[in-house]
């Protein structure tokens, strides 16, 4: 570790990335849970690191993309599921739209 992230790390911390097993399902009541936060629009589920997250409209339109789905108009209901995500990898891989059960 260069001199310069060694005084950022003690200064500012640092964070791991979740480990990735590729082995978590997601919890149908978690996903199901309702979005307190405005800007969201759909919640996203990484089987490789099990975390969820919410996302605005920008990222479920290239979320869709990356799915090669169209966006439902009424996203309540359905979630993106993932094979990474962007808290246990640099980029979500393996996109698709789920419908919650």
């Amino acid at each position: 570790m260069s001199n310069e992230n060694k005084v950022k790390e003690k200064f500012l911390g640092s964070l791991k990335s979740p480990k990735v097993t590729g082995k978590n399902a997601v919890d149908p009541k978690k996903i199901s849970m309702p979005m307190h936060d405005p800007e969201a629009v759909i919640q996203v589920f990484c089987t490789g690191c099990g975390k969820y997250s919410r996302i605005n409209q920008k990222g479920a339109t290239n979320l869709a993309q990356m799915a090669n789905v169209e966006l439902p108009s009424d996203t309540d209901g359905f979630y993106f599921e993932t094979s990474r995500c962007i808290l246990c990898d640099d980029d979500f891989r393996e996109v698709n739209l789920q419908k919650a059960r």
